[in-house]
């Protein structure tokens, strides 16, 4: 399985091949080729950056972290989506790796959500001792307090959906890869 891409502007394209002896990737502009044995990969993040950006990234001993994203840069903010073609990679790699090294940790997340999830805190925590402070100097708005509870429950559920969680590499998660083609309706 091949998938190929330019993950950043200048760095040109990168092949991706899921070979019988591992990870291979082929840095064209540099012609430089790299193996990534799937006994020395530790870890496989699925991450879902933005609606519709997804990433892969491969954690490996002695090898630096690779990040294979779902979008192909033309040039400064201009993509091509690569959905179909990063869904299938992913799940290959996914599949392969796991079958070739079973002590691999698959992880899933997404850092919008994540993030999103700490900002909602914040301001919760803001709301709250916006709330305390009124409270204790004025009569209390119900507004307030019922808009604070809301906030940090929207936000403590946000940091749970997105922070890293194990996955079954069996079946990895829908929410974190673009959507099937041959299920689109």
């Amino acid at each position: 399985m091949e998938y190929r891409l330019n993950p950043l502007i200048g760095s040109g394209n990168v092949r991706h091949v899921v070979g019988p002896e591992g990870l291979v990737l082929e840095r064209e502009k540099f012609r430089r080729r790299e193996v990534i044995p799937f006994s020395s990969i530790r870890a496989i993040h699925l991450r879902q950056e933005a609606p519709g950006k997804f990433t892969l990234r491969v954690v490996a001993r002695g090898a630096e972290t690779i990040t294979i994203p779902s979008r192909h840069m033309r040039g400064l903010a201009q993509f091509d989506e690569r959905g179909p073609e990063y869904r299938c990679f992913a799940l290959e790699l996914i599949r392969a790796s796991h079958a070739a090294n079973p002590h691999i940790r698959f992880i899933g997340g997404s850092s919008l959500l994540f993030v999103m999830g700490w900002g909602l805190l914040g301001i919760g925590a803001l709301s709250g001792a916006t709330a305390t402070w009124l409270a204790l100097t004025s009569s209390p708005s119900w507004p307030i307090v019922l808009g604070t509870a809301t906030v940090l429950t929207m936000g403590w559920s946000n940091v749970r959906s997105g922070r890293g969680t194990p996955f079954d590499p069996d079946a990895p998660p829908e929410s974190l890869l673009p959507p099937d083609p041959d299920r689109a309706g």
